[in-house]
């Protein structure tokens, strides 16, 4: 494995890591909030120099013990392909049947819009999905499941 690729990828992990909210956002925020916006900066700042630190040590120490055992590399390969496997599986299980109108397509748009107010969608907006979808079961002949 070449230390550029491998680096390559940890930074790539690393920028995904940086812009997905999680346990460390909610210390920057409640920092910036109950401090000064100064302490927030310096408590993000804090956590990306370590996150850097610990991410050149695992490197290292990673890179090292799969250049000595190639079959642990091939092994943690194989391990990782069954995992994205399952997911799969579980995303196709988990997927539930599209709406079944015989005579017409019909456009929703039930997600079309965001909402104003975060993650919940609107009452209206949900209600006129529902009008929608209603209307379109109605003309098509479709019954409820």
């Amino acid at each position: 494995m070449e230390p550029v690729t491998a680096l390559a990828g940890l930074l790539g992990v690393l920028l995904v890591g940086s812009i997905s909210p999680g346990p460390s956002f909610v210390l920057v925020a409640r920092t910036a909030v109950a401090r000064s916006r100064r302490d927030g900066v310096s408590a993000a700042l804090v956590m990306g120099v370590g996150a850097v630190i610990f991410t050149a040590l695992v490197l290292l120490s990673l890179t090292t013990v799969l250049a000595r055992v190639p079959l642990l590399f091939t092994g943690i390969k194989l391990l990782g392909g069954l995992w994205l496997l399952l997911l799969a599986w579980r995303l196709w299980q988990g997927a539930t049947a599209p709406l079944a109108l015989e005579r017409a397509v019909y456009v929703l748009h039930a997600f079309k819009k965001k909402s104003k107010r975060g993650v919940e969608t609107p009452k209206h907006d949900m209600d006129l999905i529902r009008s929608r979808l209603k209307e379109a079961e109605k003309q098509d002949g479709a019954t409820d499941p």
